[in-house]
Protein backbone atom coordinates (compact mmCIF):
# COMPACT_ATOMS: atom_id res chain seq x y z
CA UNK A 1 0.00 0.00 0.00
CA UNK A 2 1.67 3.22 -1.21
CA UNK A 3 0.01 6.17 0.54
CA UNK A 4 0.91 9.79 -0.34
CA UNK A 5 1.10 11.96 2.77
CA UNK A 6 1.69 15.62 3.51
CA UNK A 7 3.52 17.31 6.37
CA UNK A 8 4.70 20.86 7.04
CA UNK A 9 8.30 21.99 6.86
CA UNK A 10 9.08 24.59 9.54
CA UNK A 11 12.49 25.52 8.17
CA UNK A 12 13.75 27.21 4.97
CA UNK A 13 15.34 25.43 2.06
CA UNK A 14 19.07 25.84 1.59
CA UNK A 15 20.11 29.44 1.00
CA UNK A 16 16.80 30.99 2.05
CA UNK A 17 16.16 33.20 5.06
CA UNK A 18 14.75 31.61 8.20
CA UNK A 19 11.38 33.29 7.73
CA UNK A 20 7.85 31.88 7.67
CA UNK A 21 7.54 32.91 4.03
CA UNK A 22 10.18 30.28 3.25
CA UNK A 23 8.40 27.41 5.03
CA UNK A 24 6.22 25.00 3.06
CA UNK A 25 4.66 21.60 2.60
CA UNK A 26 6.56 18.36 2.15
CA UNK A 27 4.95 15.45 0.33
CA UNK A 28 6.20 11.88 0.42
CA UNK A 29 4.92 8.34 -0.03
CA UNK A 30 4.69 5.78 2.77
CA UNK A 31 4.76 2.07 2.01
CA UNK A 32 2.52 0.26 4.47
CA UNK A 33 1.24 -3.26 4.88
CA UNK A 34 -2.59 -3.35 5.10
CA UNK A 35 -2.32 -6.38 7.40
CA UNK A 36 -0.51 -4.20 9.95
CA UNK A 37 -2.65 -1.08 9.49
CA UNK A 38 -5.85 -0.06 11.27
CA UNK A 39 -8.50 2.53 10.47
CA UNK A 40 -9.82 4.14 13.67
CA UNK A 41 -13.00 6.20 13.56
CA UNK A 42 -13.83 8.51 16.46
CA UNK A 43 -17.32 9.68 17.47
CA UNK A 44 -19.41 9.05 14.36
CA UNK A 45 -22.89 10.06 15.54
CA UNK A 46 -26.26 10.36 13.79
CA UNK A 47 -27.42 13.74 15.06
CA UNK A 48 -29.01 15.56 12.11
CA UNK A 49 -29.20 12.48 9.88
CA UNK A 50 -32.90 11.68 10.22
CA UNK A 51 -36.09 13.41 9.10
CA UNK A 52 -37.17 13.82 12.71
CA UNK A 53 -34.95 14.82 15.64
CA UNK A 54 -33.54 11.91 17.63
CA UNK A 55 -35.35 13.19 20.71
CA UNK A 56 -38.44 14.92 19.26
CA UNK A 57 -39.25 17.14 22.23
CA UNK A 58 -35.66 18.41 22.33
CA UNK A 59 -35.60 19.26 18.63
CA UNK A 60 -32.60 20.04 16.45
CA UNK A 61 -31.27 22.64 18.89
CA UNK A 62 -29.88 20.07 21.30
CA UNK A 63 -28.53 17.89 18.48
CA UNK A 64 -26.34 20.83 17.42
CA UNK A 65 -25.43 21.44 21.06
CA UNK A 66 -24.46 17.82 21.69
CA UNK A 67 -22.08 17.56 18.74
CA UNK A 68 -20.75 21.07 19.36
CA UNK A 69 -21.39 22.28 15.81
CA UNK A 70 -23.63 24.96 14.38
CA UNK A 71 -25.88 24.48 11.37
CA UNK A 72 -23.20 25.07 8.72
CA UNK A 73 -20.50 22.93 10.35
CA UNK A 74 -23.05 20.14 10.92
CA UNK A 75 -23.90 20.19 7.22
CA UNK A 76 -20.20 20.00 6.37
CA UNK A 77 -19.68 17.08 8.77
CA UNK A 78 -22.50 15.20 7.05
CA UNK A 79 -21.05 15.92 3.60
CA UNK A 80 -17.60 14.79 4.75
CA UNK A 81 -19.07 11.57 6.17
CA UNK A 82 -21.06 10.70 3.05
CA UNK A 83 -18.57 11.73 0.36
CA UNK A 84 -15.20 11.00 1.97
CA UNK A 85 -15.37 8.98 5.15
CA UNK A 86 -17.82 6.28 4.06
CA UNK A 87 -15.84 5.34 0.90
CA UNK A 88 -12.60 5.26 2.93
CA UNK A 89 -14.21 2.99 5.50
CA UNK A 90 -15.52 0.61 2.86
CA UNK A 91 -12.16 0.46 1.09
CA UNK A 92 -10.41 -0.29 4.38
CA UNK A 93 -12.73 -3.22 5.04
CA UNK A 94 -12.30 -4.64 1.56
CA UNK A 95 -8.51 -4.38 1.82
CA UNK A 96 -8.46 -6.26 5.13
CA UNK A 97 -7.47 -3.42 7.46
CA UNK A 98 -8.47 -3.67 11.11
CA UNK A 99 -11.43 -1.30 11.63
CA UNK A 100 -12.10 0.12 15.09
CA UNK A 101 -14.89 2.53 16.02
CA UNK A 102 -14.18 4.49 19.21
CA UNK A 103 -17.44 5.90 20.52
CA UNK A 104 -19.69 6.35 23.56
CA UNK A 105 -20.50 3.32 25.77
CA UNK A 106 -24.19 3.94 25.04
CA UNK A 107 -23.56 3.30 21.33
CA UNK A 108 -21.20 0.36 21.89
CA UNK A 109 -23.99 -1.40 23.80
CA UNK A 110 -26.26 -1.10 20.75
CA UNK A 111 -23.82 -3.18 18.70
CA UNK A 112 -23.07 -6.27 20.81
CA UNK A 113 -21.78 -8.26 17.84
CA UNK A 114 -19.03 -5.68 17.35
CA UNK A 115 -18.45 -4.69 20.97
CA UNK A 116 -15.05 -5.29 22.53
CA UNK A 117 -13.96 -4.62 26.10
CA UNK A 118 -10.56 -4.98 27.68
CA UNK A 119 -9.96 -8.55 28.83
CA UNK A 120 -8.61 -7.42 32.18
CA UNK A 121 -10.12 -4.59 34.17
CA UNK A 122 -7.56 -2.08 35.45
CA UNK A 123 -6.93 -2.08 39.15
CA UNK A 124 -9.16 0.43 40.93
CA UNK A 125 -7.44 3.72 41.56
CA UNK A 126 -6.68 4.40 45.17
CA UNK A 127 -7.62 7.91 46.18
CA UNK A 128 -5.35 9.94 48.41
CA UNK A 129 -6.66 10.41 51.94
CA UNK A 130 -6.61 14.16 51.42
CA UNK A 131 -6.89 14.77 47.62
CA UNK A 132 -5.64 18.06 46.28
CA UNK A 133 -7.11 20.07 44.75
CA UNK A 134 -10.43 19.16 46.36
CA UNK A 135 -12.93 17.40 43.99
CA UNK A 136 -15.23 20.41 44.29
CA UNK A 137 -12.79 22.40 42.15
CA UNK A 138 -13.05 20.12 39.11
CA UNK A 139 -16.81 19.77 39.55
CA UNK A 140 -17.19 23.55 39.54
CA UNK A 141 -14.91 23.99 36.51
CA UNK A 142 -16.81 21.41 34.46
CA UNK A 143 -20.18 22.89 35.43
CA UNK A 144 -19.01 26.39 34.51
CA UNK A 145 -17.63 25.15 31.18
CA UNK A 146 -20.87 23.42 30.21
CA UNK A 147 -23.15 26.27 31.22
CA UNK A 148 -20.95 29.02 29.75
CA UNK A 149 -20.18 27.31 26.44
CA UNK A 150 -23.45 25.45 25.80
CA UNK A 151 -26.03 27.08 28.05
CA UNK A 152 -28.12 26.11 31.08
CA UNK A 153 -29.68 22.65 30.92
CA UNK A 154 -27.09 21.26 28.50
CA UNK A 155 -25.96 18.29 30.58
CA UNK A 156 -29.52 17.06 31.20
CA UNK A 157 -30.33 17.32 27.49
CA UNK A 158 -27.07 15.65 26.53
CA UNK A 159 -27.81 12.62 28.69
CA UNK A 160 -31.00 12.05 26.71
CA UNK A 161 -29.06 12.51 23.47
CA UNK A 162 -26.52 9.89 24.56
CA UNK A 163 -29.27 7.34 25.03
CA UNK A 164 -30.76 8.05 21.59
CA UNK A 165 -27.55 8.34 19.55
CA UNK A 166 -26.16 5.77 17.11
CA UNK A 167 -23.89 5.70 14.05
CA UNK A 168 -24.95 7.57 10.89
CA UNK A 169 -26.50 5.19 8.31
CA UNK A 170 -23.57 5.27 5.80
CA UNK A 171 -20.99 4.24 8.43
CA UNK A 172 -22.80 1.66 10.54
CA UNK A 173 -20.44 -1.02 11.92
CA UNK A 174 -20.09 -4.04 9.65
CA UNK A 175 -19.27 -7.63 10.58
CA UNK A 176 -15.62 -7.76 11.61
CA UNK A 177 -15.48 -4.14 12.81
CA UNK A 178 -14.81 -3.45 16.49
CA UNK A 179 -16.81 -1.00 18.62
CA UNK A 180 -15.00 0.18 21.73
CA UNK A 181 -15.04 2.87 24.38
CA UNK A 182 -11.84 1.97 26.28
CA UNK A 183 -8.22 2.66 25.40
CA UNK A 184 -7.19 -0.69 26.88
CA UNK A 185 -9.48 -2.54 24.47
CA UNK A 186 -8.00 -0.70 21.49
CA UNK A 187 -4.46 -1.52 22.65
CA UNK A 188 -5.37 -5.20 22.98
CA UNK A 189 -6.86 -5.37 19.49
CA UNK A 190 -3.84 -3.70 17.90
CA UNK A 191 -1.42 -5.97 19.75
CA UNK A 192 -3.38 -9.07 18.66
CA UNK A 193 -3.39 -7.88 15.05
CA UNK A 194 0.25 -6.72 15.18
CA UNK A 195 -0.78 -3.28 13.95
CA UNK A 196 1.96 -0.66 13.66
CA UNK A 197 0.16 2.09 11.71
CA UNK A 198 -3.19 3.74 12.48
CA UNK A 199 -5.22 5.98 10.19
CA UNK A 200 -7.65 8.38 11.89
CA UNK A 201 -10.99 9.79 10.76
CA UNK A 202 -13.90 11.29 12.67
CA UNK A 203 -15.01 14.17 14.85
CA UNK A 204 -14.35 16.65 16.24
CA UNK A 205 -10.90 17.66 15.14
CA UNK A 206 -9.24 19.54 18.04
CA UNK A 207 -11.46 17.73 20.55
CA UNK A 208 -12.45 14.05 20.55
CA UNK A 209 -10.44 13.03 17.48
CA UNK A 210 -7.35 14.05 19.42
CA UNK A 211 -8.13 13.04 23.00
CA UNK A 212 -10.79 10.32 23.16
CA UNK A 213 -9.74 6.68 23.67
CA UNK A 214 -8.15 5.71 20.38
CA UNK A 215 -7.62 9.36 19.43
CA UNK A 216 -4.47 10.77 17.89
CA UNK A 217 -2.80 11.81 21.15
CA UNK A 218 -3.67 8.44 22.68
CA UNK A 219 -2.02 6.52 19.81
CA UNK A 220 0.68 8.50 18.01
CA UNK A 221 4.36 7.98 18.76
CA UNK A 222 4.62 11.78 18.72
CA UNK A 223 2.65 11.97 21.99
CA UNK A 224 2.78 8.46 23.41
CA UNK A 225 5.89 6.57 24.39
CA UNK A 226 5.88 3.36 22.41
CA UNK A 227 3.14 4.68 20.15
CA UNK A 228 2.16 4.05 16.55
CA UNK A 229 2.74 5.65 13.18
CA UNK A 230 -0.34 7.85 12.87
CA UNK A 231 -1.94 9.36 9.77
CA UNK A 232 -5.03 11.60 9.65
CA UNK A 233 -7.27 11.79 6.59
CA UNK A 234 -7.65 15.55 6.53
CA UNK A 235 -10.85 15.57 4.48
CA UNK A 236 -12.57 13.14 6.88
CA UNK A 237 -12.93 15.49 9.85
CA UNK A 238 -14.27 18.90 10.88
CA UNK A 239 -13.38 21.12 13.82
CA UNK A 240 -15.63 23.27 15.98
CA UNK A 241 -15.86 26.65 14.24
CA UNK A 242 -16.71 30.13 15.49
CA UNK A 243 -18.59 33.06 13.99
CA UNK A 244 -15.18 34.38 12.90
CA UNK A 245 -13.98 31.17 11.19
CA UNK A 246 -17.02 29.36 9.79
CA UNK A 247 -16.89 31.08 6.39
CA UNK A 248 -13.73 29.22 5.38
CA UNK A 249 -13.51 26.60 8.15
CA UNK A 250 -10.48 28.35 9.56
CA UNK A 251 -10.20 26.29 12.75
CA UNK A 252 -10.29 23.05 10.75
CA UNK A 253 -7.48 24.31 8.52
CA UNK A 254 -5.47 25.58 11.48
CA UNK A 255 -5.58 22.27 13.32
CA UNK A 256 -4.66 20.33 10.19
CA UNK A 257 -1.62 22.61 9.88
CA UNK A 258 -0.85 22.04 13.56
CA UNK A 259 -0.94 18.26 13.10
CA UNK A 260 1.25 18.38 9.99
CA UNK A 261 3.78 20.70 11.67
CA UNK A 262 3.78 18.63 14.87
CA UNK A 263 4.73 15.35 13.21
CA UNK A 264 1.44 13.77 12.12
CA UNK A 265 1.22 13.24 8.35
CA UNK A 266 -2.12 13.74 6.63
CA UNK A 267 -3.61 12.31 3.48
CA UNK A 268 -6.99 12.43 1.76
CA UNK A 269 -9.78 9.91 1.39
CA UNK A 270 -9.21 9.76 -2.37
CA UNK A 271 -5.51 9.00 -1.95
CA UNK A 272 -6.31 6.43 0.76
CA UNK A 273 -8.87 4.62 -1.39
CA UNK A 274 -6.57 4.67 -4.42
CA UNK A 275 -3.67 3.28 -2.36
CA UNK A 276 -5.86 0.45 -1.07
CA UNK A 277 -7.29 -0.46 -4.47
CA UNK A 278 -4.01 -0.31 -6.36
CA UNK A 279 -2.73 -3.69 -7.61
CA UNK A 280 0.41 -3.06 -5.53
CA UNK A 281 -1.53 -3.00 -2.26
CA UNK A 282 -1.35 -6.67 -1.34
CA UNK A 283 1.87 -7.59 -3.10
CA UNK A 284 4.75 -5.14 -2.93
CA UNK A 285 3.77 -3.64 0.43
CA UNK A 286 3.88 -6.92 2.31
CA UNK A 287 6.49 -6.93 5.06
CA UNK A 288 7.13 -3.19 4.93
CA UNK A 289 4.99 -2.07 7.86
CA UNK A 290 8.06 -1.18 9.90
CA UNK A 291 9.86 0.82 7.21
CA UNK A 292 9.91 4.58 7.84
CA UNK A 293 9.14 5.97 4.41
CA UNK A 294 10.37 5.35 0.91
CA UNK A 295 10.23 7.34 -2.26
CA UNK A 296 11.40 10.86 -2.99
CA UNK A 297 10.69 13.92 -0.89
CA UNK A 298 9.15 16.90 -2.64
CA UNK A 299 9.27 20.23 -0.86
CA UNK A 300 7.27 23.17 -2.10
CA UNK A 301 6.25 26.62 -0.98
CA UNK A 302 3.02 27.06 0.97
CA UNK A 303 -0.27 26.93 -0.88
CA UNK A 304 -3.53 27.96 0.73
CA UNK A 305 -4.13 25.03 3.14
CA UNK A 306 -7.33 23.16 2.51
CA UNK A 307 -8.63 19.98 4.15
CA UNK A 308 -9.92 18.88 0.74
CA UNK A 309 -6.55 18.95 -1.01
Amino acid sequence: MRLPVRQYRCYPLAGAQYDESEFGYVERTLELDPAHTALITVDLWDMGWHEEPLVPDLGRYWEHSFVGLGRRACAEARRVTEENLAPALQAAREAGLTVIHSTMPHIVRKHPANARSASASPAPATSAPDPWPPPEVSHAVLREYTETTYGPGAEAAWERMREAADFPPPVMPAPGDFCVSEQAAIDEILRERQVTTVVHVGFLLAHCLLDKPGGVRSMSAIWRSGGYRDIVLRDCTVAQESHETIADFGVTKAFIFWLEAAGTPTSTSREFVEALTSPRTNTEAVGRAFLPATGSWRARMPAPPSPDR
